[in-house]
């Protein structure tokens, strides 16, 4: 039923519509000099390839995640710590149209949960579920993946403009 909203998302590399299970992904973050983390999380899908990408930043206090490949859809994040695992939870979400805020329903709730992986030294478990009012759960992508730190040859910044400022 969302197939076709998750689509258009696909394309401004925010969500996507497929599912299946054991796909390989990437997951490559970049710090930038005025404190954002930005993301971009690669699966594949065997011949289709879907792209994931934000900005995280702290403002007025709070943390935000700008989504997309234009930082277009904003959603406020709460964080806590539960049982020395990381928890996020969505607490508003906003749409930018060019310099435009707009604020939006509580359409979806986004719950994150992310730990160390008990049976392996550089090992991280994911757990990332977007659920609906009278939907349920609409996409969730969970697993574990080995990291490791490079240092980086990239030395402009790994973000568009926030969105307001292009």
């Amino acid at each position: 039923m969302l197939r076709p909203l998750l689509s258009v998302m696909a394309r401004r590399n925010v969500l996507f519509p497929e599912y299946g299970h054991g796909v390989p992904f990437t997951v490559v973050n970049s710090a930038a000099a005025d404190g954002t983390l930005s993301a971009v999380r690669t699966f594949a899908f065997g011949e289709r390839v879907r792209i994931m990408e934000d900005t995280m930043e702290v403002a007025g206090g709070a943390l935000v995640d700008r989504l997309g490949k234009r930082r277009g859809l904003e959603v406020g994040i709460r964080l806590s710590v539960i049982d020395g695992g990381l928890r996020m939870r969505s607490t508003r979400l906003a749409l930018w149209i060019g310099r435009l805020r707009l604020p939006l329903p509580r359409l979806a709730v986004m719950h994150l949960d992310e730990r160390m992986d008990p049976a392996g030294a550089a090992r991280q478990c994911v757990d990332v579920r977007i659920t609906a009012p009278l939907l349920g759960e609409v996409f969730r992508y969970a697993g574990a993946f080995t990291y490791e730190r490079r240092p980086s040859a990239f030395t402009g910044s790994p973000r568009p403009p926030r969105p307001g400022q292009e």
